[in-house]
């Protein structure tokens, strides 16, 4: 229910597409314009995956992400767009399904920019007393 496969998308082997998920082309022209998944590729919830490229082998592809261009062997994509967060060199033995944790880039970038407010606020305060401290000497 609710997943859409476009006329010229391929799916290989032990391919798992979840609700919601289109296999979209970005053109009406009569060529191929609808995406390859090949064996082992695990598409989340929601996904879209839009154009005549391939997302290769033993790739997983996040709930919600909007995928418009190629996706490497082994790899797992999350976003809008989607953006590659982790390849490996070697296939896993078992895809792992639980999508919850998949990585965050966006989270992990904000975490990033809370450490530096942290550490600018650590180091104004450090400055703020020595200020403090050199008025009273001289004042």
């Amino acid at each position: 229910m609710g997943v859409v496969i476009g006329e010229t998308a391929e799916i290989g082997e032990n391919v798992t597409l979840y609700h919601g998920v289109t296999l979209g082309g970005v053109s009406w022209e009569k060529v191929k314009r609808h995406p390859t998944l090949m064996d082992n590729v695990v598409i989340g919830s929601g996904a879209k995956i839009l154009g005549p490229f391939t997302v290769g082998k033993d790739s997983k592809v996040g709930s919600n992400s909007v995928v418009v261009k190629e996706v490497p062997p082994n790899s797992t994509v999350v976003g809008i767009p989607g953006r590659v967060v982790m390849g490996t060199e070697k296939p896993q033995e078992r895809m792992d399904l639980e999508h919850g944790k998949m990585p965050d880039p966006e989270a992990k970038a904000i975490s990033c920019l809370f450490d530096q407010i942290r550490e600018l606020e650590r180091k104004y305060n450090t400055l703020a007393a020595d200020h403090e401290m050199l008025k009273k000497k001289i004042g």
